[in-house]
């Protein structure tokens, strides 16, 4: 399964979203399909997904806590940069490839290994 978590940031957040607190990821995925299942193994609600925006295919994602994103580890996704997602679709590129290729380690400590 082709599913990527970006690292834990702090939002600032308004309205409803202010019950969730501050601090979660992104979980994006090669295909909807896989996202969508790796989506329900966690226990997330399909209203959760975030389609992708005109002009950029690679944005549809789950917002993810903490917690769930530790899972989502667990159970099969790798940890990468929100910039190398990016980078990885602006390019065409189906898989991570190069130095950004460093970026991805499948852990559940929380911490990337930038090449550095």
């Amino acid at each position: 399964m082709s599913v990527y978590v970006d690292h834990v940031r702090g939002y600032a957040v308004k309205g409803r979203a202010k019950r969730w607190g501050t601090r979660w990821s992104h979980m994006f995925a090669g295909s909807l399909d896989e996202l969508h299942e790796m989506a329900l193994t966690l226990g997330l609600r399909r209203s959760y997904f975030q389609p992708a925006r005109e002009g950029r295919p690679w944005s549809a994602h789950y917002d993810i806590t903490p917690p769930k994103r530790k899972l989502a580890v667990i159970r099969g996704a790798s940890e990468i940069t929100a910039r190398s997602w990016v980078l990885r679709h602006r390019r065409g590129h189906g898989e991570l490839v190069g130095s950004e290729a460093q970026v991805v380690r499948s852990t559940a400590t929380g911490e990337l290994d930038n090449g550095a």
